[in-house]
């Protein structure tokens, strides 16, 4: 699948999963079977796992908050939030797709067309990218 159509699909638009873009009753269970295709090879990264942590821990004061009207909890809530923010799941370590995509670029000399990537390519270069300048 094309890294741009996979994003647009995490983005909550499945209808990308299909080629002709046409919504279908099978979209979803399309999406779902890909996502655990991409989660076997991959696996689920620790910054994810540590942003569905912290996650949970806001949604648990945001609950004391309402149950107890406690104002100090507020506090907590608001500094749960900043974390959470400074998690971003979408970014791969600190930078979105776009600004690894222009590192990558650099890095092979030419354009990558996220139209034209597929997911699994764009992971593996990553992976070759910090491979090199690691052996550097």
């Amino acid at each position: 699948m094309p890294l741009y159509n996979w994003e647009k699909c995490q983005e909550g638009q499945i209808h990308f999963v299909s080629k002709d873009l046409k919504p279908r009753q099978t979209d979803l269970s399309q999406w779902l079977k890909l996502h655990n295709e991409y989660l076997d090879l991959f696996g689920v990264a620790s910054q994810t796992e540590e942003y569905l942590k912290r996650k949970i821990h806001l949604t648990k004061l945001r609950y004391q908050y309402i149950m107890s009207n406690d104002v100090f909890l507020l506090n907590n809530i608001e500094i749960a939030e900043i974390e959470l923010k400074m998690l971003d799941p979408s970014k791969h370590e600190g930078m979105s797709t776009v600004e690894i995509l222009i590192h990558l670029s650099k890095w092979l000399g030419y354009r990558i067309d996220t139209k034209l990537i597929t997911v699994v390519e764009f992971k593996k270069t990553i992976e070759e990218y910090v491979r090199s300048n690691k052996e550097k």
